[in-house]
């Protein structure tokens, strides 16, 4: 199921290539290649996907469409703020 969602999220970031990613995530690109092929990630390797694309582990797994987003950010004080994007619709 990660399949579908990992290509819609690699789309939305323009990494074209399973080496670009590889490289991001220090996730194989073999196993990357397994995940768009239907092979299960570990749950070690779905935290780090989830992490790097700030998508809960339910919207990589395909259990929501609630593509939430959350990041962080400083003001000009350094306060820190954590930011919820909620993405309303689908292109």
């Amino acid at each position: 199921m990660i399949s579908k969602q990992l290509e819609k999220l690699m789309k939305a970031s323009r990494i074209k290539t399973l080496s670009g990613l590889a490289e991001k995530t220090s996730i194989s690109k073999s196993a990357l290649h397994g995940y768009l092929n239907g092979v299960e990630p570990s749950l070690k390797n779905l935290v780090t996907l989830a992490d790097y694309f700030h998508v809960s582990l339910d919207y990589l797994v395909g259990k929501t469409n609630n593509h939430t987003m959350v990041g962080e950010c400083r003001d000009d004080s350094n306060n820190l703020y954590r930011v919820h994007i909620v993405k309303l619709d689908e292109e």
